[in-house]
């Protein structure tokens, strides 16, 4: 599969593996900008895309707010040629970046679509005791999406959720 390279400044992409022994694994090597310096530190990331929309498939997007009974939630909105939208639901502990692996293919068969954020994500509003409660609580802000979407020319919805986000 293909994995994210982070940098401190910047983001890269390992691809397939090229070779394997007793020792080691090779795989490719995406740059995606500057090439990294030997010895800087880096991470493996499975969301496999950098930062948003436009720098991972330059795919054009408004952040835009979407107000749940907790507080106003970030989400990225794209734009599409249909009235049905998709909105894109993270897992626990994930990010938004997560729907990077899909979106482009929604967008272009398209389909409108709203990657959201929800209560208890890294500095966004959280719940009274700061904790996941895997749907219990977290339905209201995907439903204040789902109202978003509504008032904003959507006729339905289609959902795309990631672990906790599917549930």
């Amino acid at each position: 599969g293909t994995w994210g390279l982070e940098l401190e400044e910047g983001y890269h992409r390992v691809g397939g593996i090229l070779s394997i022994s007793e020792h080691s694994v090779v795989r490719e090597f995406i740059p995606l900008g500057d090439h990294p310096t030997v010895g800087q530190m880096v991470r493996l990331d499975s969301y496999s895309f950098p930062d948003d929309p436009e720098a991972a498939h330059g795919i054009a997007f408004q952040e835009v707010p979407v107000s749940s009974t907790i507080g106003n939630f970030p989400a990225w909105f794209i734009d599409g040629r249909g009235g049905t939208w998709a909105i894109f639901v993270h897992g626990k502990g994930a990010k938004r970046r997560e729907a990077l692996r899909m979106v482009a293919t929604m967008v272009e068969a398209g389909f409108p679509s709203l990657v959201i954020s929800y209560r208890n994500d890294e500095g966004e509003a959280a719940s009274a005791d700061g904790y996941h409660r895997y749907g219990q609580t977290e339905w209201e802000d995907l439903a204040a999406a789902i109202q978003y979407a509504l008032d904003n020319g959507a006729e339905d919805v289609v959902l795309v959720g990631y672990s906790m986000g599917g549930a």
